[in-house]
C-alpha cells in the first residue's frame, strides 16, 4: 500500500528578498517497508529523488538514517516538523531545503501508520 501526501514548496522569486515568494504544493509517494515495529524502513520518492528512510529509537532518542545518502541526524517525535526539519538541514548540506521538507513531511505522515 503507497500513501500519497502533499508538501509546500517554497519559491523565493528574488533572492535578495525573502519576502518576495510563493507556496505551492508538490505530491510524494511512500513505499512502506517495515512500518510494525523499529526500526522502521520505508521508501520515499518526491521531486524526482528517490530517499531509503530507516528510521526508529535509540538510547538518546529518535534516529534517522538514508544510507542511499550517507545521511544520518538525531530526531524528535515523528509529527514535530519544525525540529525535524531543522535537524535534517543541518546534519548535511546534501539535502536542499525542498528535500528536508519532503522528508520531514513523510515521517509525520507516517507516523499515523505505525505500530508504536
Amino acid at each position: 500500500m503507497n500513501i500519497t501526501f502533499t508538501f509546500p514548496v517554497v519559491t523565493w522569486l528574488d533572492p535578495e528578498d525573502p519576502e518576495d515568494s510563493e507556496i505551492s504544493s508538490c505530491e510524494a509517494v511512500i513505499r512502506p517497508i517495515q512500518l510494525d515495529h523499529p526500526p522502521y524502513e520505508m521508501n520515499l520518492d518526491a521531486r524526482g529523488y528517490s530517499f531509503h528512510l530507516i528510521f526508529g529509537n535509540q538510547v538518546n532518542g529518535n534516529f534517522l538514517c538514508i544510507p542511499n545518502w550517507q545521511f544520518g541526524c538525531e530526531l524528535a517525535d515523528l509529527d514535530d516538523k519544525s525540529w525535524n526539519m531543522d535537524s535534517i538541514l543541518h546534519a548535511d548540506s546534501q539535502l536542499d531545503y525542498e528535500d528536508a521538507t519532503a522528508i520531514t513531511w513523510a515521517l509525520s505522515v507516517v507516523s499515523s501508520y505505525i505500530d508504536r
